[in-house]
């Protein structure tokens, strides 16, 4: 999984922290994108927290990269945003754990793989936000349960679509015990999600405690990026009302 840093038409300095054998790559995600390759200590000039970006299942970082471009350019005075292809190859795109065919994550008795991309996280970490869909909702949600969460993430976490990986409900019930998560948590959810039931992501954000927020939206599983939406991920993510 090699991490990649999208950044706004009007920035052209990347850097990111790599882990050992991962290469570092500075991402344009913009009509006229360019890469380059960086080297694994390459620094940014500027201060930013940084903020990893989690596709869903069978989407790739750079597929992601670009749905969220609205979203990096209106914080990027605030994040470096982090993108990365999952490490279990899909028969499209990349996966975080593997499923058997037709098996949703809530109905998985195992996640196989599920601990490798925790590893990697933690090993690129920590960040000071995740921002997740589906799959990577779930993986961000998982990540924050966790007692050592500090080694992944800091601050926030945007869990867009997840669904309650319910053969890892051990680690939620732990959450619940310690009342509650340490982060800021924005749990958003399609009224019409029918790949992840809606009333599993209200689920996951009660079991966050007092720190966790809702947005619900009319549509199905997909990140919503229209005004609103925008407006507040930027709000929560920033404090700022500017979009």
């Amino acid at each position: 999984a090699a991490f990649a840093r999208a950044s706004s038409s009007s920035s052209s300095v990347a850097r990111r922290a790599a882990a050992p054998g991962m290469t570092a790559r500075a991402v344009h995600a913009s009509s006229s994108s360019s890469s380059r390759v960086m080297s694994a200590n390459a620094t940014s000039s500027t201060k930013k927290k940084r903020m990893l970006a989690l596709h869903g299942k069978g989407g790739s970082g750079a597929q992601f990269g670009a749905h969220l471009q609205p979203l990096v350019d209106a914080t990027s005075h605030v994040f470096d945003w982090f993108f990365c292809d999952a490490p279990h190859r899909e028969v499209v795109g990349y996966g975080w754990w593997v499923l058997e065919p037709g098996t949703r994550t809530y109905q998985a008795k195992t996640l196989p793989g599920l601990e490798h991309s925790i590893d990697i996280i933690k090993a690129n970490g920590p960040f000071e936000g995740v921002f997740g869909f589906s799959q990577g909702a779930m993986l961000a949600a998982m990540l924050a349960c966790d007692a050592d969460a500090e080694a992944a993430v800091t601050e926030t976490i945007v869990a867009v679509g997840a669904a309650y990986p319910t053969c890892e409900g051990a680690r939620f019930d732990a959450l619940v015990a310690r009342g509650g998560a340490s982060v800021r948590s924005l749990h958003v959810i399609g009224e019409l999600d029918a790949v992840n039931p809606p009333e599993q992501a209200k689920q996951v954000a009660d079991m966050f405690g007092d720190k966790s927020e809702v947005y619900t939206f009319r549509g199905g599983h997909t990140v919503p990026m229209n005004p609103e939406a925008l407006q507040r991920y930027v709000e929560f993510l920033t404090g700022s009302s500017s979009a």
